[in-house]
């Protein structure tokens, strides 16, 4: 479904569509008001209101009827600008004139502009005119003049076709030809005026009317035509201007474009030992890459053996640890059962001293008391003078066996020191052992410390070299990575490369650069 397009009146009334079109379309419009008669208008087609609202400000009671709903809505937007005395006297109204039922008064006048020809049955149509015109009112038409290739035309009016259909209903009583309108002012037939008779008597006058609206029509075709020749001409010009610039362009986009052939061989030159370098780069990364992993590889190997191998030595460490911890037990433990010995030892011959000293103190009891019985026999002996000597042989006899016993008591002390002598030499020497085993552990201990250490310090060592390895590591695979992108961006230019040396530009560039050789050579 075509859309019409809207009658843009108001806008070229208002001069908004190029000067000379809006003078054109002022002096049609007041060539319709001019002969507007009566208060009782009707616009039929009134499109976007102008020549209503014109009237509204005149004092003539206006009907605006139009079928295109947007057009009376810019009517009324219009119309709202308009003072309130004048927007009292105007009516906009969307309809269809053929089967509108509301006209029920008549009108003094009605107005027909730029309507007629978009009607296929003109003949009904300006019945119903004729039928709502008041018997001295007039009816205004205005048609285009000649050939309009509007879509919506259904036929093309000059003159006689204009006038036989108009002529069924109405007499016309005046023609005029505005450049490219026609205008037209009937009355119904029957009614008799002065322009009536002055149209009869000046038939030749509308002739000559007519002949002059075609020489003014013919006159502005043919200063159209020297206006689009003038107009072509120039822009020949402009094109051989442009096409001059153009070529000069195209010699200088062909030397841009060698240049930038002769850029894109250097960098493809560029590109090539690049990627050679990255190839080589490449390599040598891979063989470092490779001698590092079978390094990795090597240090986690001894890693792990050495992990196996601390592992041991802890555990050899803890055992032997253990078993010095046995038997410095054990040793203590001894010690401890040897001091109880010597103690023990001590006691008993503390004890043996005090049976000594207990026995030769009953000993020197026991001699004083025979002593004293001795001296007593010895004073008995001298008071009996007799028997004495067998009593001196006796006190002999005893004093040798005390001085047996005393022997036997001396002998018997002695070798309790010799044997107190013997455990104190032994308690000496196990003190001497367990201090050089105290010493012993100490070693150990500060052995174990030391190999803890340097295990400590290996660690650390190690993981250093871990780091660094990972840390070169990290620097191959970004090196592969970059190497990896500029693969990628070498591909994309060979690409573009093939693909500029195979469209028709670069073949017309190739073959233009090959003929230019050919003609130096």
């Amino acid at each position: 479904m075509s859309i019409k397009p809207l009658d843009r009146i108001t806008e070229a009334y208002n001069g908004e569509m190029g000067k000379d079109f809006g003078n054109k379309t002022r002096n049609r419009i007041n060539w319709i008001v001019n002969h507007v008669q009566g208060e009782k208008v009707i616009d039929i087609g009134c499109s976007q209101g102008i020549v209503p609202i014109i009237l509204g400000r005149e004092g003539k009671q206006v009907l605006g009827l139009d079928i295109a709903q947007e057009s009376i809505d810019y009517a009324l937007n219009n119309l709202k600008n308009e003072h309130i005395s004048v927007q009292e006297k105007i009516e906009f109204r969307v309809g269809n004139f053929m089967t509108e039922s509301t006209l029920t008064y008549q009108f003094d006048t009605v107005l027909l502009t730029e309507v007629l020809e978009h009607i296929s049955d003109p003949k009904s149509f300006l019945k119903k005119i004729e039928e709502i015109l008041k018997g001295s009112g007039v009816l205004i038409v205005t048609v285009p003049f000649g050939i309009n290739d509007y879509f919506d035309h259904k036929r093309t009016y000059y003159y006689l076709e204009l006038y036989e259909h108009l002529s069924t209903f109405f007499e016309i009583v005046k023609v005029e030809f505005l450049g490219k309108w026609t205008g037209v002012v009937c009355i119904k037939k029957g009614v008799q005026s002065k322009e009536t008779q002055m149209k009869e008597k000046n038939f030749k006058e509308t002739l000559r009317t007519l002949e002059k609206a075609f020489y003014d029509v013919e006159r502005d075709l043919i200063d159209r035509i020297e206006y689009s020749r003038k107009n072509l001409t120039e822009k020949d010009n402009q094109i051989k201007n442009i096409h001059s610039q153009y070529a000069n362009n195209i010699k200088e986009y062909k030397e841009t474009l060698l240049l930038k052939e002769e850029t894109i061989k250097q960098l493809e030159r560029n590109l090539i030992q690049e990627k050679n370098l990255n190839n080589q780069l490449l390599n040598k990364i891979i063989d470092e890459n490779t001698q590092i992993n079978t390094k990795m590889d090597s240090i986690l190997y001894q890693s792990k053996d050495n992990n196996s191998a601390i592992n041991k030595l802890s555990s050899d460490i803890f055992m032997y640890s253990s078993k010095e911890n046995i038997a410095m037990s054990s040793l203590l433990e001894r010690n401890k059962e040897d001091r109880n010995l010597i103690n023990s030892i001590k006691t008993q011959l503390q004890g043996i001293i005090d049976v000594n000293e207990f026995r030769s103190k009953e000993q020197n009891e026991i001699v004083c008391a025979f002593q004293k019985q001795i001296n007593e026999k010895f004073v008995q002996l001298e008071k009996n003078n007799d028997g004495g000597q067998t009593l001196i042989n006796h006190i002999d006899e005893l004093k040798n066996l005390i001085v047996s016993e005393s022997k036997e008591k001396q002998e018997s002390s002695t070798i309790l020191k010799n044997q107190n002598s013997l455990l104190l030499k032994e308690n000496k020497e196990m003190k001497s052992v367990i201090d050089s085993k105290k010493r012993e552990v100490e070693n150990l201990i500060s052995q174990i410390n030391n190999l803890k250490n340097d295990f400590s310090k290996s660690l650390t060592s190690e993981e250093e070299v871990l780091v660094k390895y990972l840390e070169q590591k990290e620097q191959l695979d970004r090196n592969l990575t970059i190497i990896s992108a500029q693969e990628k961006k070498l591909s994309m230019l060979e690409r573009k490369y093939a693909a500029l040396k195979s469209s028709k530009l670069g073949k017309i560039t190739l073959k233009y650069w090959k003929l230019r050789r050919s003609i130096k050579n």
